[in-house]
Order: structure tokens, then sequence, then C-alpha cells
């Protein structure tokens, strides 16, 4: 075996300005060419030292493999920079500087300040980073090649890309094209690939390992030749980007052209049946509308409140085609608070509870729709139709609980029946215990089953 070889090669110096803060040595070479890429989540054994041998740590005496995601600043700046230079199976040893591990305060108690330390590690295997919307390791991603700089494109950027979708040993889909995130088409590219590309810095290679439910699902694609049910790769090289510009740089004014323009690029969305696209625009157009530089500049009222009503409404309309009612009613509650007079809100709102069955709510709101316009026949519809769905639910009610309160009605008269029957058999068996006479002296006597107090107006019945 090359352990003992290895061990003794000189170390690699891992910083980028070659200043010895992070040293490595190989002591078991891996077992693969492969490296993990930053964003993976890696496993791995450790044991960490001062430079006297004093062991301040270990995973290998606690019995349990450490495991982090690599390049995110979860650990310190030498084990971002080692981890991501081993092979599987690879064990090294890791000499770290200061400025490369605890710095000037070091780690107390057991590291002190200005403290060198020492590692062991051994990197066992890794997972890709997990990129997928619902973080169901539905879509992961390995960095082939690292980008430039720190920056990453946003929606809206406009980004030159080179793809290539496989399965298996098949590639169906590889060229080059430029679009802007999320605004323009881009044909047979999955949304949550696209999404993945923000991910991305310029000049970055990744590869991303794409479920079939977020590629082309149980239908396949027949163009391309994607079986249904299949898992495909993307392999994207982000070649250039520019960023579309933040709200945060923008004036009030600017603001509002924006916004005209991503208005009229949701509505081409959704023109086009394209609705989760026209979505992504209009929630662009509430995000950048949510705080104002100046608001005393009363000219820019009308636009902005008039901009910001639309793109309210007309989310509302999506959500509801799309049978997201639950947003649907938030949009319009926001759309009334802006504008109590707006006849589409309270509408919108209408059909939106209508179909989450709150019909008394649906109806006050096609109501109050067809009170700010008499007009609204479809309004007068929509109340009728809730009427007669609450007349529906007061007739099952009436059917359910009269039938329980007509069953109840005759549990209590059997009871009651039962009650005077009790009662009329204990006081037969409580006069059958009495003597045939009684003193004469007595303030009452029985007659022919009559109670007759001294009072002659107080009779009463024995029994009743």
């Amino acid at each position: 075996m090359a352990n003992e070889e290895s061990a003794t090669n000189a170390p690699i110096d891992l910083t980028l300005v070659q200043n010895g803060g992070v040293l490595k040595e190989i002591i078991t070479p891996g077992t693969c060419d492969e490296s993990p890429s930053e964003g993976c989540n890696v496993f791995v054994h450790y044991t960490g030292t001062l430079l006297d041998g004093t062991k301040f740590d270990s995973s290998v005496d606690r019995g349990e493999k450490f495991s982090f995601n690599l390049g995110k600043g979860q650990v310190i700046k030498a084990w971002d920079l080692g981890v991501a230079s081993m092979k599987r199976g690879e064990k090294c040893k890791l000499t770290c500087k200061p400025e490369f591990a605890y710095g000037e305060k070091g780690s107390p108690p057991t590291i002190p300040a200005n403290a060198t330390l020492v590692f062991e590690i051994e990197l066992f295997d890794w997972e890709f980073e997990d990129v997928s919307p619902d973080s169901d390791k539905s879509i992961t991603r390995q960095v082939l090649k690292e980008g430039k700089l720190y920056e990453t494109p946003n929606d809206g950027a406009n980004v030159s890309i080179d793809i290539k979708g496989s399965y298996g040993d098949t590639v169906f889909d590889e060229r080059s094209l430029k679009f802007n995130i999320n605004e323009d088409e881009c044909e047979n590219i999955p949304k949550p690939v696209e999404d993945s590309i923000k991910k991305m810095k310029k000049d970055e290679t990744s590869l991303f390992r794409v479920n079939s439910k977020h590629a082309f699902g149980s239908e396949g694609h027949e163009g391309l030749g994607v079986p249904k049910d299949t898992d495909v790769n993307y392999e994207i090289h982000l070649k250039n980007f520019e960023k579309a510009k933040e709200s945060w740089e923008m004036s009030d004014e600017e603001k509002v052209e924006q916004g005209e323009i991503i208005k009229a690029k949701g509505t081409t969305f959704f023109k086009e049946g394209q609705l989760n696209k026209a979505i992504i625009q209009y929630k662009k157009i509430k995000d950048l509308l949510d705080y104002r530089e100046d608001a005393k500049k009363s000219e820019l009222d009308e636009k902005w409140n008039s901009l910001k009503l639309a793109a309210h409404l007309n989310l509302a309309l999506c959500y509801i085609k799309v049978k997201n009612f639950e947003e649907a009613t938030k949009c319009c509650d926001t759309a009334i608070e802006i504008d109590n007079n707006s006849e589409k809100a309270f509408f919108r709102r209408g059909e939106s509870e209508f179909a989450r069955e709150n019909y008394e709510n649906a109806k006050s709101d096609f109501t109050q729709a067809k009170n700010l316009n008499p007009a609204n026949k479809l309004a007068i519809k929509r109340i009728r139709e809730a009427n007669a769905q609450i007349q529906k639910i007061k007739e099952k009610e009436k059917k359910l609980f009269g039938g329980m309160f007509e069953k109840f009605a005759r549990q209590d008269e059997k009871q009651e029946l039962r009650r005077k029957q009790a009662v009329k058999e204990a006081k037969k068996a409580k006069a059958d215990e009495k003597p045939d006479t009684e003193a004469s002296g007595d303030a009452k006597e029985e007659q022919n089953g009559i109670e007759v107090d001294e009072t002659p107006s107080e009779v009463k019945v024995n029994g009743d």
C-alpha cells in the first residue's frame, strides 16, 4: 500500500494566495477522481488537536460521522478548502493557521486564541446539493466547474447559457440560448431547472439531476423523445448574465415605469395560458410597489395605486384559475384595502369564497359588487346561485337536525311517562302501607282517594 509513501509527500498549500494558511498532507489516497462541489452535503470523520498534540474534539471518539454543506460557511474556512480538495475514501491531515480556523477569539474553553489547529479528516461520501423547490432532493446540483466571483442571476436577469439535456446515454436537447429568467418563454426547459440557474455563478458549469415530476412527468415529451416518468439530467454552462435592477436601486418613478412593463409581460403570459409565469410577473409588481421612497409625491399616487390595485386583482384572477382560492382571497382583501369601491375585488373574492363553499361570504361579496354596479348581471346570477346553495344547506340541516330533535322529543316524552309512572307507583305503595284508620284528632283525613286539608280551598288528588 502507498499510505506511508503518500504521507511523506510535501504538504500542499490550499490557499489562493499561497501563504501557508492551510496545508494538506494526504495520509490515504482516495478511491475515485471526483471531489465534492460547493453545496454538497459531505460525510466525514475527524480528530482535531492543537500543535502540542492536545486533542480537543473527535467524531471518531463519538462514533458518529459529521456532515455539513460544503462551501456554505457552516465550518471553518480551512475545512471548506480542505474537504473540497478530497476524493471519496481519502484521509488527510490539515494544518490550519488561526485566520483559517478560529482566529483571535479562539473557541473557549478548548481552543485558545490565535491557535494553529491540526485535523485528521476522512471523507466517506457526499450527497449533491438539494436545490428542489420542496427540499425533497427531487433536483440536485453538482458543480462541475467553479464559477467566477460571487454574484448570481436574479428574476428578470438576461442570461446566456449552453444547455445539454440527457437521460441515460441519450442526449435529447443541446443548444445555446439567451433569455430573461422567468420572463421569456424558455421552450422545453422545465421551470424548476430555469429557477436553478439563479444559484449559478458566471462561467460556472453545473449538472442538475431532475426527477421526472419536475421534468416531463407522466406524459414525457414526444417531440424530444423523452419517455414518460423519466428522470433527466441538465448540464448547464452559465456563460454570462446581466442582473435585473433590484427594487431598492430604483426611484419611485422608475418602479412605476418598470411595473407597467412587467404588467404587460404578465398580461401576455395570461392570454397565452401561462398562468404560473403570469403569477410571477404580477407578484413582482406587488413586491416592487411594497415600499415608496417618497410617499409625499401626490402626483404619483394615482399611477402607483392603480398599478398596485391591478397587480392584486390580476393575481387574484390567476390564483382563481389555478384553484389557489386562499391566495386569491388574500389578494382581493389587499385590493379592497387599496380601493374599497373596487367592483372586481368584491366579485373575485366572491368567486373565491364560493369555490371554498363559504356561501354566506360569497353572497355578501357578490351583493357588494352588484351594489357598486347594478348592471353586473353575473353578480346577480351568482347571488341566486349562492342563495340556492345556502337553501340547500338549510334544508339538509333541517332534515338532519329536525330528525334529531324529533328523536330527542320522543325520548323526552318516554322519559316523562316513565317518571310519572314511577311517581304513581311510589305513592300507591306508600298508601298501601298506611293503617285503615287514623286518629280523629289528625288535621287531615282520606276520603275516597281525596286528600282533604283543614283549609277547604286546598284539595289535591293523590298521584296527579
